[in-house]
C-alpha cells in the first residue's frame, strides 16, 4: 500500500500489521450480514459508503460520510427523518450519469420519499458551495407528514481511541510545507457562540450553512427541555464535539403524490454574513447544477474516450479521472497532485508519477505537465528525488516519468527544461551505487509497501527503467554521449542487479522476491514491476512467470494480498495485470478487471487496504476514492484497448465476451500514443460478424499494428480494406493507413459467461457461503 496512515493517527499501524497480524489473522474475521446486497440500486461492495464532492484544482474538498452528512476541516451537516429525527445511513448511493461528481441517494420512512443531491460549485466571487437538495415525495395514498431536519456537529463519535469521527479524516492539519498532508480547518472550541440569523445558522460570528427556504423550525440544541418558547438566542452552549446544535425542520403534511423541494447551502469554508452570503443565497442550484455538468463533460469528451458495452467499465473509467483531477491542489503557483482530498490529502512522488502518466497516456498533457512542475522541489541537493524518507522508488518514478511525458508529448522545451535535473538524478544514482557493497540503490528499512529492510528489489527495478528513460531525454536534448553514457551504465547496473537477483531465486524457487539480502522477504509490491513499465526483463522472461504465478497464489476474493494474506489490496493487482496484458495473455488479464471493479463502491471508488479477506468490507478509516487506484485502473482499460510495446500499436490486447453481440460495440477515440492518436469503433450488425472503423493520426510510422482476436471466439476470416490478412498467434497485423477491418467469426457454446454482473453474482455467492460457515460452522456447507 502508498501508506497506512498518518502520524498522528496510528503511526504504528504498518508494524502493527506485519508483526501482530500474523496472530491477529487467526482470528475469525468480523464479517457482514449479506442481507445488505439485497438493498435496492447498484452494487456496492463496501458495507460503508465514504465519497467526495468538489471543485478541481480547490485546496479542499467536502466528504460525504457513511450517515449521509456533509463533513469538512469545519464540521459537519447532517440530516434526520420523520417525526422521531431518525438518523440516515445511506450506504447505496450514485454519481450523475454514473461518473459526474453529484452524490444522489434516497431513503425512506412512513411512505416518504427523501431523494437527495449533493454536489459542490465555485462561483463566481471564487465561494466554494455545497448545494444539498432534498425532494421529498408521498408514495401513500393518504395525507402523511413529511419531516426534514438539518443538524450541525464538530464531528461524529470516535471508536478507536484516536479522538477522531469514525470514517472520518483527521483535522485540522497543515505545517505549511506544500505536499504535506493538509486538512484546513478548525479545532473544537467548547466557547464559541452559536446563533441564527434569518438564513443562516453561525457559530462565532461565521456562517455555517444557510437555508433559502425558510424552515418551519429552528433550535439551537437538539432538545429544549421545559421551554414553553424555545429559545434560540445567541449563546455559548456547554456541548460537545458530537452533540447536535443548529437545527431546522422542514415540517407539512404532504398530499397523495404531493412534492416538496428544500435546498441548503454549505460554504466549505465558513464565511461572514454579508455581501458573500447574498451571493451564495441568490445561486441557481439548476444553473450552478447544470454548469457543472458541462465542465466535466468538457473535461471528459477533451481527452480519450472509452465505450464498452458494460456500463461499469465505461463509468469506472470516467470517475477515476474524475476522481484524480479532484485530488489536485492549486496553490500558489504549485498544481499538487494528492491522493484524495480525505485520508490522503498529500503528496508522494511515486503515487503522483503514475496518476501524471495517466493524464498524458489517456489524453491530458497539460495535467500532466502541470504537475510535473511541482516535482522539482523535492529533489536534494545531492540529486536524489525523494518525498517519504527512507523510501527510494521516487529516483527512478521521476526519471521515469519525465521520459515517457518527453515521449508522449515530444516536448522539447520540457526536456530541456527538466534535463539539468535528470543529470543530477543519474549522478546520485552512479554514486549511490558505487559506494553500495552490492552497486545497487542503498539499503533502507522500509515501513511501507514492502515492508522489508535492506535492498528492495523494486527501487532498483523502478530505477533501471529511470535510466532508459534519462537516455531517452539525452537523445531529445542533443547529448548523444551522456545518453550512450547512461545506457551502458543500465548495462552495469543490470548486470549487478541480477547477481543480486540471482542469490534471491535460488532460495525462493524462481521468482522475483521483494528484497535481495537475508531471506529475501517482503511484501510483493515493487518486485511485480519486472516488465512493466520497462522491460527490464522479457514479458516471457521465466522470472516473470514464476513472479506471477506466485503473487496469484496468493489472490483472495480475485485480488492481491497485503500483510499476513488476510487483507485485501484493491489496486496492488494491476501492476500484474498490465504485465499480464504485455505478454499477450486476455483471460487472466479480463478476471483481473472484473475482481477490480466487483470490489468498489456504487460511485465507482476503489480503496487501498484494511479490509480482511472474507470480511467485513469496512475500510475504516483508510478513506476512498483513492487515486492510484484511479490512476491505474484508466490504464489498465487504456492498455487493453491501445498500447504501445517496443514500437509496435497493439489494438484491444484484451476482450470479453459480454462485449460481443449483436448489436454491441466498443468505441475508442482519442487514444494518445508517441506515434500520434489512435481511435476505432468496432460493430456487430450481427453474432458472426464484425466491423472496426480505424481512425489513425500518426505523426510518425509505428513498427507495425497488432490487432487482438478475442480469446474466446473461433476466427473464420479477417479482410483489411477488402484484402484477406493471416493470423498469427492470435492476431493479424495491419498496414499503418488501413481504414476498415472486418471480421466473420462465431461465439462457441461454451464460452464462459464472463462479465461484471456474472462476478457480482458470483461474488455474492460466495460471500453468503462465508457467512454461513461464519455464523454455523463448517456444517452449515
Amino acid at each position: 500500500m502508498s501508506r497506512c496512515g498518518f502520524r498522528f493517527r496510528f503511526s504504528l499501524c504498518l508494524a502493527l500489521f506485519m508483526v501482530n497480524g500474523a496472530a491477529y489473522a487467526q482470528t475469525p474475521a468480523p464479517m457482514v450480514n449479506p442481507k445488505i446486497d439485497q438493498q435496492p440500486g447498484p452494487f456496492s461492495y463496501y458495507s460503508q459508503s465514504v465519497d467526495e464532492i468538489g471543485v478541481m484544482d480547490a485546496p479542499m474538498a467536502t466528504e460525504i460520510t457513511p450517515s449521509g452528512s456533509l463533513y469538512t476541516g469545519y464540521g459537519e451537516l447532517l440530516f434526520l427523518l420523520g417525526p422521531e429525527m431518525t438518523p440516515i445511513h445511506p450506504r447505496i448511493r450514485t454519481l450523475e450519469k454514473g461518473y459526474l461528481p453529484i452524490l444522489h441517494f434516497s431513503q425512506q420512512q412512513y411512505g416518504i420519499d427523501y431523494q437527495f443531491t449533493f454536489f459542490a460549485a465555485k462561483l463566481d466571487d471564487g465561494t466554494i458551495v455545497n448545494f444539498a437538495r432534498v425532494l421529498e415525495k408521498n408514495t401513500n395514498n393518504q395525507p402523511t407528514r413529511a419531516v426534514l431536519t438539518a443538524a450541525t456537529r464538530y464531528q461524529n463519535d470516535t471508536v478507536n481511541g484516536t479522538g477522531m469521527g469514525e470514517h472520518e479524516f483527521a483535522r485540522p492539519v497543515d505545517d505549511g510545507k506544500p505536499g504535506d498532508y493538509r486538512q484546513p480547518g478548525v479545532k473544537f472550541d467548547p466557547n464559541w457562540v452559536y446563533s441564527f440569523s434569518q438564513n443562516a445558522f453561525l457559530r462565532s460570528g461565521k456562517v455555517f450553512y444557510l437555508f433559502p427556504d425558510p424552515p418551519d423550525q429552528k433550535m439551537l440544541t437538539e432538545k429544549q427541555y421545559y421551554n414553553i418558547q424555545i429559545d434560540n438566542s445567541p449563546r455559548k452552549l456547554d456541548v460537545f464535539p458530537t452533540s447536535l446544535v443548529g437545527l431546522v425542520s422542514y415540517n407539512s403534511i404532504l398530499a397523495p403524490g404531493a412534492e416538496r423541494t428544500i435546498t441548503l447551502l454549505m460554504p466549505l469554508v465558513p464565511v461572514e454574513e454579508g455581501a458573500q452570503t447574498t451571493t451564495i443565497l441568490k445561486a441557481s442550484y439548476t444553473g450552478e447544477i447544470n454548469a457543472t455538468i458541462d465542465q466535466w463533460e468538457n473535461v471528459l469528451h477533451a481527452g480519450m474516450e472509452i465505450e464498452t458495452p458494460e456500463a461499469k467499465v465505461n463509468d469506472t473509467f470516467n470517475a477515476s479521472l474524475v476522481y484524480d483531477l479532484l485530488a489536485r491542489d492549486h496553490i500558489g503557483e504549485n498544481y499538487i497532485q494528492t491522493v484524495n482530498k480525505l485520508q490522503y490529502h498529500a503528496f508522494w512522488l511515486r503515487d503522483a508519477s503514475d496518476i501524471v502518466n495517466m493524464y498524458d497516456l489517456t489524453g491530458y498533457p497539460k495535467y500532466a505537465s502541470q504537475d510535473l512542475d511541482f516535482f522539482a522541489r523535492f529533489q536534494q541537493p545531492d540529486g536524489q528525488f525523494l518525498s517519504q524518507p527512507g523510501q527510494y522508488d521516487a529516483q527512478g518514478e521521476v526519471l521515469w516519468v519525465y521520459g515517457q511525458h518527453y515521449l508522449m508529448t515530444h516536448d522539447l522545451a520540457f526536456a530541456q527544461r527538466v534535463f539539468p535535473s535528470v543529470e543530477r538524478a543519474v549522478d546520485w544514482l552512479e554514486k549511490a551505487r558505487a559506494a553500495d557493497p552490492l552497486h545497487l540503490i542503498p539499503p533502507s528499512f522500509v515501513r511501507d509497501n514492502e515492508y522489508a529492510n535492506g535492498h528492495i528489489t523494486g527501487y532498483n527495478l523502478l530505477a533501471l527503467g529511470g535510466l532508459k528513460d534519462a537516455a531517452i531525454l539525452a537523445d531529445a536534448v542533443g547529448q548523444p554521449e551522456k545518453a550512450a553514457q547512461y545506457r551502458a551504465d543500465y548495462q552495469a547496473y543490470r548486470a549487478d542487479f541480477l547477481k543480486a537477483l540471482d542469490r534471491c531465486t535460488k532460495l525462493d524457487g524462481g521468482y522475483i522476491p521483494p528484497s535481495l539480502d537475508g531471506d529475501c522477504g517482503g511484501q510483493d509490491w515493487g518486485n511485480l514491476l519486472g516488465t512493466y513499465p520497462e522491460h527490464i526483463f522479457a514479458p516471457d522472461d521465466p522470472l516473470i512467470t514464476a513472479t506471477l504465478a506466485h503473487v496469484q497464489s496468493k489472490y483472495r476474493e480475485g485480488l492481491t494480498t497485503y500483510g499476513t494474506l488476510r487483507y485485501l489490496h484493491d489496486y496492488l493487482i494491476m501492476k500484474n495485470t498490465l504485465t499480464e496484458i504485455e505478454r499477450d495473455e486476455q483471460q487472466q488479464p479480463l478476471k483481473d478487471l472484473y475482481a477490480m471493479l466487483v470490489h468498489t463502491s456504487s460511485t465507482q471508488e476503489g480503496f487501498e487496504f484494511a479490509i480482511r479477506v472474507w470480511g467485513n468490507r469496512d475500510f475504516a478509516d483508510n478513506l476512498p476514492p483513492h487515486g492510484w487506484f484511479a490512476a491505474e485502473y484508466r490504464i489498465v482499460l487504456r492498455d487493453m484497448m491501445v498500447r504501445i510495446d517496443e514500437g509496435q500499436v497493439h489494438l484491444l490486447s484484451v476482450m470479453s465476451p459480454a462485449w460481443m453481440g449483436a448489436g454491441k460495440s466498443i468505441r475508442v477515440e482519442r487514444a494518445p500514443t508517441e506515434y500520434g492518436n489512435v481511435g476505432f469503433t468496432l460493430t456487430q450488425p450481427d453474432d458472426d460478424s464484425a466491423r472496426i472503423a480505424l481512425d489513425m493520426q500518426w505523426r510518425q510510422q509505428p513498427k507495425a499494428i497488432w490487432l487482438h482476436l478475442p480469446w474466446f471466439a473461433n476466427v473464420s476470416s479477417v479482410w483489411v480494406d477488402g484484402k484477406p490478412v493471416a493470423q498469427t498467434n492470435g492476431m493479424v497485423r495491419i498496414p499503418t493507413d488501413a481504414r476498415e477491418v472486418r471480421i466473420a467469426w462465431t461465439r462457441p457454446a461454451d464460452t464462459p459467461e464472463w462479465s461484471y454482473d456474472q462476478a457480482v453474482a458470483q461474488y455474492k455467492q460466495e460471500y453468503r457461503r462465508h457467512w454461513e460457515t461464519h455464523m454455523h460452522g463448517p456444517a452449515a456447507q
